[in-house]
């Protein structure tokens, strides 16, 4: 499964401080990716009519990547230009989960009783990159 969201976003904000005010101009553009697969899987083996084992499995893989590019400028209140810079963002993940279980049952001879086994394993593991620029143009 695959899902990619892309999107613009802008904020402008004034503030107005006792001596003066100005403006804060925010302009976004991104794309965030998501790649899912997974799995799952059960087996069960009777050996006779007493005792079973049962195998079951799941897991799966995500690689994420995200990608924003900001523009932000501040301007005086005669819209005269006071700071500008560009700023650019990217994100690459990767998480990778299995998840084991092993039942094991014997039916005892006691009408009703029955003992098991039951044997989990779980492993998860991520790995996560991130690159950021910072760039203020000259004026």
């Amino acid at each position: 499964m695959m899902l990619d969201v892309n999107g613009k976003s802008t904020t402008n904000s004034q503030y107005i401080l006792p001596d003066t005010f100005y403006y804060n101009n925010q302009h976004q553009e991104f794309r965030n990716q998501i790649i899912r697969n997974s799995f799952s899987g059960i087996y069960e083996y009777k050996f006779d009519s007493t005792s079973s084992l049962k195998v079951m499995a799941d897991g799966g893989t995500d690689h994420k990547t995200t990608n924003s590019i900001f523009h932000t400028e501040a301007l005086a209140s005669d819209s005269a230009l006071v700071n500008q810079n560009d700023r650019t963002t990217s994100t690459t993940g990767d998480k990778h989960t299995v998840n084991s279980n092993l039942l094991w049952r014997k039916k005892l001879p006691k009408k009703g009783r029955t003992i098991s086994l039951n044997v989990r394993e779980n492993y998860s593991g991520k790995q996560i990159g991130r690159l950021s620029e910072l760039r203020y143009p000259s004026l």
